[in-house]
């Protein structure tokens, strides 16, 4: 195989590649934000998605959800440390704001906006 075609068929890999990968998904949903009760949450890249970490209060270090990006939305399920209720949903970036919905047993549905710390 020629220099060129070897050299084309990477760029057509890479390119594939590109297009697979959420454009800024990574960018997006990483970093820190502050909960509604005035948390610090890290959300990471992990092996099952993106992992979501409290980074203070009591529940410092617990590690409080996982959300996937699939179908161009971020799913997965958030952890309340508190009462230790699991809600099934999706979470939205906009701008410096994460919109979180939830639900739990699809009957109680819970919203909140977490916004992005500098």
């Amino acid at each position: 195989m020629s220099a060129l075609k070897t050299a084309c068929l990477s760029l057509l890999s890479a390119l594939v590649l590109v297009q697979a990968t959420p454009c800024g998904a990574t960018d997006m949903i990483e970093g820190l934000w502050r909960t509604k009760k005035d948390h610090i949450a890290e959300i990471k890249s992990c092996d099952a998605g993106y992992c979501i970490t409290l980074k203070d209060s009591q529940y410092a270090g617990t590690q409080i959800g996982v959300l996937r990006f699939q179908n161009g939305e971020y799913e997965g399920q958030i952890t309340d440390p508190a009462n230790h209720h699991h809600y099934i949903g999706k979470a939205k970036v906009t701008d410096k704001a994460l919109k979180l919905q939830g639900c739990m047993l699809f009957i109680i549905c819970v919203s909140q906006v977490w916004t992005r710390e500098p």
